[in-house]
């Protein structure tokens, strides 16, 4: 939808076809039993006022003079032995928290905040791919990550090891937590510390649906047309040229330029017919593994070995159990993440760590003096739900619902307040969100960047196409919905420029 506006603002004539019966993928949520769902989105970066991502969020509709962002003072919570600790976004509570916790952390713990400070200064690329820049331009721009990075050297840390530097397992424990694959880069870790203590994230009362139809309303203001149920089943390529789109009911749509944000399996075998090479997406999809919560030590993962020799690229998925919780939640954190009393198990892999956020705040998900609650699994196991679902429909929901009561019974036991006063609304596994989404393996993020790999863009076309632009997540290292409506700026800007 990004680039649908961005499209029709630059006075070409726009559309969008939709697989599903509603916009936005990831961006949204459902309703079961009459209950709205908050879906894969927890938070939305570059709210803060005067800065490149909020006046994008603001051309494109995603925020309006009417949007109401909540912003958490407190990033994240653990209970450990019946005592909350927090992970704050002031940062002077974040310091005074860590040393409380931990006396003999206070030299990691001032590096850390230092460190913090100077990622908060690195700017986001928003108004131009890189490869639009000059030279002094260039310079300029990446001088600040070039700064950040003589002060504090990351490269070749992951975010496990960044955080042994801390002697408290508590301290450790609450950093770990807002990262689900602890094996990647330190860089990303200190990259989320830094928007949310910065105030640049924040959740848009309503939901990220409300936020979707948003957009849809901009875009379809503007005169651009969304046609939903209309899956695509292939790009038409006329002598080297992308001359537009065929859908699975045979109908085909002409085009002067086509943009896809379809995940890069579905766009090279599927869309392209794997004819066309990409050595950017074939490197990441050949040696992706999905997540994994803990370093490797910690975990029971069959096959260590072809597990830790295929890390390249690995990317995030989760299992969603939304809750509804007859309950006033408004005296509980809005993201707790804790031990249950018996480790989940989903096939193989083996969780010792929970997460549960909460929607008290917002009157969109709290409704007759019930909250929204949702319990996220930080796991894959892709083949595992795939092949149950294929074997046996009844089978594979009867697993979710055995996983859900398990995990009903640990938040009832970290919160015996609301016992008896909880009521499964769903089970959402990766095989749930690709079928929604197309995403890869059901991922909510694109291919993760580990500590040995350096970082990199995709170039935004297919060698030997023209015409044929890309845009989402998918483009870039980091992902999310930030990265992904950058991307369908670039995709435009790219079109705009061939125009000339």
């Amino acid at each position: 939808m990004t680039a649908g506006i961005y499209a029709m603002n630059a006075g070409f004539d726009a559309e969008i076809y939709e697989s599903h019966t509603v916009a936005g993928g990831l961006c949204g949520g459902w309703r079961r039993n009459g209950s709205l769902v908050a879906g894969g989105v927890h938070w939305l970066t570059g709210i803060k006022k005067d800065t490149g991502l909020r006046k994008m969020w603001e051309d494109v509709g995603a925020i309006d003079e009417n949007t109401e962002i909540f912003s958490h003072d407190i990033i994240a919570t653990c209970k450990n032995e019946g005592t909350y600790y927090h992970l704050y976004a002031d940062l002077t509570k974040l310091e005074e928290e860590f040393l409380s916790i931990s006396p003999e952390d206070a030299e990691a713990t001032k590096e850390l905040i230092r460190t913090i400070k100077l990622h908060q200064r690195l700017p986001v690329p928003v108004e131009k791919p890189e490869d639009f820049m000059e030279g002094m331009e260039k310079l300029i721009f990446f001088a600040p990550y070039m700064k950040t990075e003589k002060a504090f050297p990351l490269a070749g840390i992951s975010i496990a090891g960044y955080v042994s530097r801390f002697r408290s397992p508590v301290i450790r424990e609450l950093l770990l937590s807002l990262v689900p694959n602890t094996n990647v880069g330190a860089k990303t870790l200190l990259k989320w510390l830094a928007i949310n203590t910065a105030g640049d994230a924040g959740f848009p009362l309503g939901g990220f649906g409300a936020m979707a139809q948003r957009m849809q309303n901009k875009f379809e203001k503007l005169g651009g047309k969304i046609f939903f149920e209309s899956k695509v089943k292939k790009i038409n390529i006329t002598n080297g040229v992308a001359t537009g789109i065929e859908l699975e009911n045979g109908t085909a749509v002409s085009a002067d330029y086509v943009i896809s944000t379809a995940s890069p399996d579905v766009l090279l075998c599927e869309l392209l017919d794997g004819k066309y090479e990409d050595a950017y997406f074939e490197k990441r999809l050949n040696t992706s593994i999905c997540d994994f919560r803990f370093p490797i030590s910690d975990c029971r993962i069959s096959d260590i070995a072809h597990l830790t020799s295929h890390i390249s690229y690995p990317t995030f998925a989760l299992t969603l159990i939304p809750l509804i919780i007859d309950a006033d939640m408004s005296q509980f954190p809005c993201r707790l993440y804790f031990t249950p009393k018996r480790p989940v198990v989903v096939n193989k892999t083996e969780l010792n760590s929970l997460k549960i956020n909460h929607y008290g705040y917002d009157p969109a998900f709290c409704q007759h003096g019930k909250t929204l609650a949702e319990v996220l699994l930080h796991c894959s196991e892709y083949e595992y739900w795939r092949d149950l679902k294929a074997s046996s429909p009844q089978i594979y929901k009867e697993a979710k619902e055995k996983l859900a009561e398990h995990v009903i019974a640990e938040v009832e036991a970290v919160y015996p307040e609301i016992q008896g006063k909880i009521k499964l609304l769903d089970v959402a596994t990766p095989v749930t969100f690709q079928r929604y989404t197309g995403n890869f393996r059901g991922s909510y993020v694109p291919f993760c960047t580990m500590p040995h790999i350096e970082y990199e863009n995709h170039s935004g076309v297919i060698t030997g196409i023209k015409n044929l632009y890309l845009a989402g997540q998918w483009v870039f290292p980091d992902g999310g919905l930030p990265m992904a409506a950058i991307g369908g700026k670039y995709a435009v800007q790219r079109i705009c420029k061939q125009e000339i």
